[in-house]
């Protein structure tokens, strides 16, 4: 099952502001529902409280069901290009990593899915670049497409970019191989010490309330 944000129950997370900055609450937070897909949780955030880092009136954390040490937390971006802000959280060493591009998906839906098939997307469907690779998708944390112009036969085609968890960081690879620190299309950057401590909040939250 690929997620559909829209069909997604909202999960309402209400956020105390405590001095200058926003801290996530967990007594201030209700649950109301949360999707997985195989290992693959979502839930979608609408109260607004996560307004410094994002603009948009949702905002979207996923996570393993088996293993919520990592968490991606997301804000979509309402454009053709898929250029949604990500947040990586490494809970174990209390790291977070701002990744400004991609499009979250399920594993288990991307291993079903052949080269040269459509995505489903707001304009109705676009492409896959190439098929996913077997061993990179298992040893992948998270699978995040990435939309990259194409052809005139169609214009634009999705990238798999694949997200491991390898001695202590995150790590971006394609089908052609790991993406170097200097490529500043998939570019990791760390986060200031506020906005980690934000996100980091909205990860415990989360849990508490999964």
């Amino acid at each position: 099952m690929f997620f559909n944000f829209k069909r997604l129950a909202s999960v309402a997370i209400i956020l105390v502001i405590l001095n200058t900055y926003p801290v996530a609450s967990a007594a201030s937070q209700t649950r109301e529902n949360v999707s997985c897909d195989g290992d693959d949780c979502s839930a979608i955030l609408t109260d607004g409280s996560y307004s410094t880092l994002c603009d948009s009136p949702h905002f979207f954390a996923f996570w393993k069901k088996t293993d919520a040490d990592q968490m991606i937390l997301q804000c979509p971006c309402d454009c053709a290009m898929e250029s949604n802000t990500n947040w990586l959280i490494d809970s174990r060493r209390t790291n977070v990593y701002a990744f400004t591009t991609g499009r979250f998906v399920s594993k288990s839906f991307i291993a079903k899915v052949a080269a040269g098939a459509d995505i489903p997307d707001r304009f109705g469907g676009t492409k896959l670049c190439g098929g996913p690779k077997k061993e990179k998708l298992e040893q992948s944390t998270f699978v995040l497409l990435f939309k990259h112009p194409h052809n005139d036969s169609f214009p634009y085609c999705y990238e798999i970019g694949y997200i491991t968890y390898e001695n202590e960081r995150f790590s971006v690879y394609r089908n052609s191989g790991k993406v170097l620190a200097g490529d500043r299309n998939y570019w990791l950057a760390p986060v200031s010490k506020r906005d980690k401590s934000y996100l980091l909040s909205i990860w415990r939250n989360v849990l508490r309330n999964h």
